[in-house]
This record gives structure tokens, sequence and C-alpha cells, in this order.
């Protein structure tokens, strides 16, 4: 849809929850595990901590390479300050 994850938080801050922003359109089918972590890593980067869900922009699906999604999981897992 187009939307900036810093731009969105610059512009409404902590009064919503963002949800999203993991390509699963071309980087989760066409990408490599490394563009992966790297993507999910801007994201919650961006994110700016639990005012996100860390999410494809809708579901996985098929087409989505097994080992890009245990890339993104295993960025998820590192990145993610629990």
């Amino acid at each position: 849809a187009g939307m900036e994850i810093p731009l969105l938080k610059e512009r409404f801050g902590d009064r919503i929850t963002l949800v999203g922003n993991v390509d699963c359109r071309w980087l989760l089918t066409q990408g490599t595990p490394k563009e992966v972590k790297e993507a999910v890593k801007r994201c919650l980067d961006e994110g700016g901590g639990k005012r996100h869900i860390l999410m494809t922009s809708n579901v996985i699906h098929r087409g989505v390479k097994p080992e890009n999604f245990i890339a993104y999981l295993e960025a998820y897992r590192e990145y993610y300050d629990l």
C-alpha cells in the first residue's frame, strides 16, 4: 500500500499499532535468506518495538520458499527485543 513505517511512526507515534511490512510477493518468494533477514531487521528497527506486529502483507502463501520463511522466523527471534 506504499506505507513506510518511519513516516507512520512520525505521524501517529504510539497512538496506533502497525502491522506488516515484510514483502510476501517478491522477497519471500524470490529473495535470498540473507535479504529476508536484512528486511526483517530493518522492519523491526523501523517499527520501534512493542507497537508493531511483524508480518507479511497478508499470509504466508504456498509460493514462499521454505528457506525464506525459516530465515524470517530466525531473524525475528534474533532481532526482536523480547
